[in-house]
């Protein structure tokens, strides 16, 4: 049988389609590696340039030399298994050889939109995987953080690249989806909470990596725009309202920390699109951004 899931993205009401065909599939092995015959030339389509290898240090390493060599096309680099995974604020990422998708896309946009667009790359990012059959209780955990049921199933890192002289010269957006694992392999894992995989939600034969990739990036350009033109006031509050619906801290007790220090323990009475969260503490309410303060957010309910 076909899943056939749809959402629309942006101001543009774009429609984006998945379709995720598990007929004559027997196990998981079937959906690996990437078939790059097909996968090379559908990214090349959606306006990328693009770079795969097996086994790479870090597709956002490869992504930062890459704009830092002056090349401005946007690009993707895909790999299979990093040795030295990155996350926010130079937090290790593990990963197991085939097990998850590791993507890292190069894209221009306005510099100072990085806060919107991180937003709205975690909540397209989101929006997929629910539409991966059996997958609809994705949310985003504050600030980057992919979660089924507060447990860890992927990340998004966007990261500005300036050169010597402060010169904006484009912006690496990397997604990274546990897919292929066990609960005993994840264990193995060091995490600051504990994580999870796709397949631990849904028969394994049905969860394709290439057909979620390519799902991801085909829309992802669309966002660059969006995050520009993030003034419309219906379009903003459509998209806010989704955030707000799609996030799991929102209502709850949490814990910010900034550089090992806690800045304050309260509820998140609001999240917004570009702007972070809102907390109400004993003795402050504050609004806090990932990318004005280096903050962790741990959940206390």
């Amino acid at each position: 049988s076909d899943f056939y899931g749809e959402y629309c993205v942006g101001f543009t009401f774009k429609l984006f389609s998945v379709r995720i065909s598990h007929n004559n599939m027997t196990d998981c092995e079937t959906l690996n590696p990437y078939n790059l015959e097909t996968l090379k030339p559908q990214i090349k389509r959606f306006g990328y340039q693009f770079y795969y290898l097996p086994e790479i240090p870090s597709t956002m390493i490869l992504a930062e030399d890459y704009i830092r060599a002056g090349n401005e096309q946007a690009a993707v680099f895909l790999t299979d298994h990093q040795t030295q995974g990155r996350g926010r604020e130079d937090r290790v990422w593990l990963d197991k050889p085939g097990g998850s998708i590791l993507v890292t896309a190069v894209l221009g946009i306005k510099d100072s939109t990085i806060s919107t667009f991180a937003d709205l790359v975690a909540l397209h990012t989101a929006l997929i995987l629910r539409s991966v059959p059996l997958i609809d209780n994705v949310c985003i955990k504050y600030p980057n953080d992919l979660v089924i049921g507060d447990k860890k199933v992927g990340g998004i890192l966007a990261v500005n690249n300036y050169d010597d002289g402060l010169q904006y010269l484009g912006t690496s957006v990397g997604i990274g989806v546990n897919v292929h694992y066990s609960a005993d392999e994840l264990a193995g894992y060091p995490t600051d909470y504990e994580a999870t995989a796709l397949d631990l939600h849904t028969p394994k034969k049905i969860n394709s990596r290439q057909l979620i990739l390519a799902a991801l990036l085909e829309p992802l350009r669309f966002l660059v725009v969006d995050a520009e033109t993030f003034s419309n006031a219906e379009q903003q509050q459509r998209l806010n309202n989704m955030w707000r619906d799609i996030s799991s801290v929102l209502g709850r007790k949490v814990r910010v920390r900034a550089d090992g220090e806690s800045l304050v323990e309260g509820r998140v009475v609001d999240t917004q699109i570009g702007e972070g969260i809102l907390v109400e503490g004993s003795l402050r309410t504050e609004w806090f951004n990932q990318f004005n303060t280096k903050m962790k957010v741990r959940l206390l309910d």
